[in-house]
């Protein structure tokens, strides 16, 4: 009977076992937390959870290092949820009565706590521009760290290598490398400062260059010069390494400076920038060549050396030097023009213009040695060209063209410019206003003739001179040629000046009629020309000429009623009449102030004037 009730009652139990391992297989524990950190002064919410939590109880475990094992359960809930202060990583269980149910534990959920410690981040060398190929330190340090052995923790991830321990990390940057950084500690596995400020890193791809100047290229005789080296202004920490020679040699040891250097001796000079731990080099500067000054003096001349020279004339500026021997010598041109001489001793400007104006000096250079003359003595070019202000005059008219509505008068302003103004109502009257700007003021020729009215077997004289009496001028003499199809003349060079005479005049033997002469002047090389004279007349009183000018009505005094007609006749079947008065600025003929029909010219009343008139064919 007893071993009978012992059987039932360990049956019974071993049901009850049973059942409960079976219960607690088909269920399972799931620890969650609302966060992961326990901000300062904060506190983090666990919950263990079960299916079906009715009668459930937990219990709680936390392990507070990686070597430490679990703490028994601290505490015994009817609900599933647990607020926690401190760090750790904890697991949970729920357990019930009726019937007896444990359920396994549930998985780990670690928990930080933030420490107080504030982690700083720095970038050393802390230089505004990073070049590739430098070697950059990040460091991570701890405020108020003491002697607690900390680890850290990198942002971007790929800095997370071992050692874990050092607080830095040394990098060869490239491109790569640029981007945002960022750090913490950690005291143990539970425990962390929070993240630091962001520091960003730039890298840039080009290696920089040196700049070499100089504040003088030649050294005065006891004297030096100033050497100084930079690296582009937006970096800095360089210090600077000085080469003589090639640039391959060692550098000046002496000459190592974070600034300029003063150097007495000549020759070729470079330099270059280094900066960190171990060095990084900038590419070598251009080299200077620093040259010692001699005794011989350089001299600029100009030819030709006229008083004026003017635009379109060839000049040559040579540069010579004094006491100069057989040396071989280079030269040098400074200037404030548009022009810039080669390095030779002669320059030459075909063509000169206002834009060659200006100051010019030179230098010799000896090929042989690192040495130079000084700077020559200014000579100063100044090509007359145009003025800038206005002038006002009155002009006579050309020539008058007139249509059904409209018409336009043609006016003279300078034998080498017309103006022409279309429906002016008032031509007798009119000022023109002119900008010189637009009529170059180039030298005028001027002719006079003497004698003005021929008389049997004289000769005539005539003498060109240029209005600014500058030297170097030769004299072109012409004779006047009609053409009545034109308004102008051509003209034809009388014998003995086709390549100009030095004699400012010129005699014309055995003249016997009416004719026209003008002049221009000359000079260079190319030979650059004035403008032609304006055509000067000498007259003749011979009755037998070949042709003949009649006025009708043939009386000495006209009235401004008169219908007066001025016939040319003679051997010719085209003819024009022309007219020379006292104020008239330039000759004009019949169609200007007149209507000319075949061979006659009928003059318009309103329009005479005592002139000299002639037949031209």
């Amino acid at each position: 009977m007893g071993h009978t009730l012992l059987g039932v009652l360990g049956l019974f139990l071993l049901n009850t076992l049973l059942y409960g391992h079976a219960e607690a297989g088909r269920r399972g524990v799931t620890l969650t937390a609302d966060r992961t950190i326990i901000p300062l002064a904060g506190r983090v919410t666990l919950t263990c959870s079960v299916e079906d939590p009715a009668g459930f109880k937990y219990q709680w475990y936390r392990q507070t290092s990686d070597s430490a094992g679990e703490t028994p359960p601290h505490t015994q809930n009817v609900d599933e949820s647990n607020r926690v202060i401190s760090q750790g990583k904890y697991t949970c269980r729920g357990w019930r009565n009726e019937p007896y149910v444990v359920i396994p534990d549930s998985n780990e959920v670690i928990i930080e706590e933030t420490v107080s410690n504030r982690a700083t981040l720095t970038l050393q060398p802390n230089w505004p521009q990073i070049f590739r190929g430098e070697t950059i330190t990040l460091r991570c340090d701890i405020k108020d760290g003491g002697d607690t052995e900390w680890t850290y923790e990198w942002l971007p991830d790929n800095l997370n290598t071992p050692p874990t321990h050092n607080e830095y990390r040394s990098i060869s940057v490239t491109e790569a490398h640029s981007g945002e950084y960022r750090c913490k500690g950690r005291r143990d596995s539970y425990s962390s400062t929070e993240w630091s400020d962001v520091i960003t890193l730039t890298v840039s791809s080009n290696r920089p260059k040196a700049e070499l100047r100089a504040d003088d290229r030649d050294i005065p005789v006891g004297g030096s010069v100033t050497l100084t080296c930079s690296v582009n202004s937006s970096s800095s920490g360089w210090k600077y390494f000085w080469y003589r020679g090639e640039k391959t040699s060692e550098p000046l040891t002496s000459q190592l400076s974070a600034g300029p250097i003063r150097v007495s001796k000549e020759g070729v000079y470079w330099c270059r920038g280094g900066r960190g731990e171990p060095v990084y080099y900038t590419e070598y500067s251009d080299s200077v060549t620093i040259y010692r000054k001699v005794p011989n003096k350089a001299v600029v001349t100009l030819q030709p050396n006229w008083s004026e020279i003017y635009r379109g004339e060839m000049i040559t500026l040579r540069c010579e030097i004094k006491d100069g021997g057989d040396t071989e010598w280079e030269y040098e041109w400074k200037t404030n023009s548009s022009e810039k001489p080669s390095n030779i001793n002669e320059h030459s400007i075909r063509s000169v213009s206002a834009s060659h104006s200006g100051v010019y000096r030179c230098k010799g250079r000896k090929k042989s040695e690192k040495s130079s003359t000084d700077w020559s003595d200014p000579v100063n070019l100044t090509v007359s060209y145009s003025k800038s202000h206005h002038i006002s005059f009155k002009v006579k008219i050309v020539q008058f063209i007139k249509r059904l509505f409209w018409f336009m008068y043609i006016f003279k302003v300078n034998p080498q410019y017309v103006l022409i103004v279309q429906n002016v109502f008032d031509p007798l009257s009119i000022h023109v206003f002119i900008q010189k700007n637009n009529f170059p003021t180039e030298p005028q020729s001027v002719l006079t003739v003497s004698p003005s009215w021929l008389s049997a077997g004289a000769s005539v004289t005539l003498n060109c001179s240029v209005e600014d009496q500058s030297a170097g001028w030769r004299f072109y003499w012409y004779k006047t040629v009609p053409d009545p199809s034109v308004s102008y003349y051509s003209y034809e060079l009388l014998p003995g000046s086709s390549s100009g005479t030095e004699q400012d005049s010129y005699i014309v033997h055995g003249q016997t009629h009416t004719a026209g002469y003008a002049c221009r002047a000359g000079r260079g090389d190319p030979v650059y020309h004035t403008y032609n004279s304006k055509p000067q007349f000498v007259w003749s009183a011979d009755f037998h000429s070949s042709a003949s000018l009649t006025v009708s009505p043939d009386r000495a005094q006209h009235f401004t009623s008169d219908s007066v007609s001025l016939s040319c006749e003679g051997n010719s079947t085209e003819w024009r009449v022309k007219r020379l008065s006292p104020e008239d600025r330039y000759l004009s003929d019949c169609t200007t102030w007149g209507t000319m029909n075949g061979s006659t010219c009928k003059l318009n009343t309103n329009r005479l004037s005592a002139a000299v008139y002639w037949c031209e064919s």
